[in-house]
């Protein structure tokens, strides 16, 4: 679906693009998106540096939230604002979205090594 840029989209892709040619070093010169990966990589680092502090917010909400979280107000969704919030930062700094399942074998990986680590150190 399409979604009109509005002028704050404008503003933000400039900024994007001031601190891409920066970061790049080629001053005034456009960058290469197309067919320059490094140029590709520099501009979406750039995006994420403007949207940092968002990320750290979201972070810290999260953090915050799920470490007051009791196993039963966990397991009833008390965890689901800290992840939109988690979810919508991350969609706002990656121009193509959120992708979980790129993660999803990373992420199920670490939740077995923490359950591990977890049993052994209760024994």
């Amino acid at each position: 679906m399409f979604m009109p840029r509005t002028q704050a989209d404008v503003d933000f892709e400039e900024q994007q693009a001031k601190l891409a040619r920066f970061l790049a070093g080629t001053g005034d010169k456009p960058l290469d998106l197309y067919t320059n990966e490094e140029h590709s990589a520099i501009w979406r680092r750039a995006r994420v540096m403007l949207k940092a502090e968002k990320l750290l917010d979201a972070c810290e909400f999260a953090l915050t939230t799920l470490s007051g979280l009791s196993s039963e107000e966990f397991s009833a969704g008390g965890d689901r604002i800290a992840r939109d919030r988690l979810v919508q930062a991350i969609t706002e700094a990656n121009e193509y979205g959120f992708d979980s399942q790129r993660r999803l074998r990373e992420c199920r990986e670490a939740v077995r090594s923490s359950i591990q680590i977890n049993n052994a150190t209760t024994l």
